[in-house]
């Protein structure tokens, strides 16, 4: 391929809501100043207020989380089909 005349394509993206959580796909994003819009908005933290990453517990790979800014509802779905939802603080 000639990387000169070649035009970059961008064949899908991923977001999550909550880092750390499982990635969606996403048909379309709205990019601002500080990246993608809604991707890592939200974190995972422990009882001292630090946070959790997939590092110290590979299982949250497996819970998805699904966020709506106008309702500013947060679902969350657990590798069993448990889910819970609310507003996140």
């Amino acid at each position: 391929m000639d990387r000169t005349n070649s035009v970059p394509v961008i064949k899908s993206i991923h977001i999550a809501p909550v880092k750390s959580l499982a990635l969606m796909d996403s048909e379309s994003v709205q990019v601002g100043f500080q990246g993608i819009e809604e991707d890592r908005r939200f974190l995972v933290q422990n009882d001292a207020g630090a946070m959790i990453t997939q590092r110290q517990i590979g299982r949250l790979a497996q819970v998805s989380a699904d966020y709506c800014p106008t309702s500013d509802i947060l679902r969350l779905v657990f590798p069993d089909g448990e889910s819970v939802c609310g507003t996140p603080e």
